[in-house]
């Protein structure tokens, strides 16, 4: 490469070339170029390398080649070496990321435990948190509360957030209690908002109701019991 230009630019070139310039594992050569919209490259960079380490791990180090992902702000864009299945997985993944809840926010990758269905719990999760209560004013009905996108990565069992950081520790909680659940023969799990009453007040409720149902339950069953052997 013969290169003329200012002196900051070729250094800059040259960083990226000697980050690109690098032995792949299954021989990809050619890199490719995936422009950004509304993300910032050195965030979306980072935590696509993590997909990439996560799910090697999970295999042990074998089958998961790590690409070479190179993030170039100046252009906002993203230089990437990677094979055809590792590239397309990529550029699906910025396609999900790169949107406007993206623009200006971080991006929090949480890994969700095995056997749970990701693509399944993130809808669950984006229905409930993007379905709060409207802000006060802000025009009519209000302004919609923040909102944000949760990308499943059946590869590595995680869930990408973007969009609304304050709201990253409430999903990653309501994460973590969905995972002590646990997949159970025959039942779903659902969100329920509450719009005005406190939620561990109702909470308190449900589980009187459930206690009571579950003795009456085993009550009844005591008494068909005891009825069935006086018949005999």
């Amino acid at each position: 490469l013969i290169l003329s230009g200012e002196a900051e630019q070729l250094e800059q070139i040259a960083e990226v070339v000697a980050q690109i310039d690098v032995q792949m594992e299954d021989g990809s050569n050619v890199p490719k170029i995936i422009k950004l919209e509304y993300a910032l490259a050195s965030e979306i960079q980072p935590q696509l390398e993590e997909l990439f380490k996560q799910q090697r791990r999970g295999r042990g180090g074998t089958g998961v080649i790590q690409p070479v992902i190179v993030a170039n702000d100046a252009t906002n864009a993203l230089i990437v070496r990677a094979g055809a299945a590792a590239y397309n997985a990529i550029e699906l993944t910025v396609a999900q990321l790169d949107n406007e809840e993206a623009q200006n926010a971080g991006i929090r990758i949480v890994r969700v435990s095995p056997g749970v269905n990701v693509t399944d719990m993130a809808t669950m999760l984006e229905e409930s948190f993007n379905a709060g209560p409207r802000q006060q004013g802000g025009g009519r009905g209000g302004q919609r509360a923040q909102q944000v996108t949760i990308t499943p990565d059946t590869r590595t069992n995680v869930l990408i957030l973007a969009g609304a950081p304050a709201l990253y520790d409430d999903i990653e909680a309501t994460i973590r209690a969905l995972e002590q659940m646990g997949p159970q023969g025959g039942k779903v799990t659902r969100i329920i908002r509450t719009k005005d009453a406190d939620v561990n007040e109702i909470k308190g409720v449900l589980d009187d109701l459930i206690e009571d149902n579950t003795g009456s339950r085993r009550s009844g069953s005591s008494g068909r019991a005891r009825g069935s052997g006086r018949r005999r």
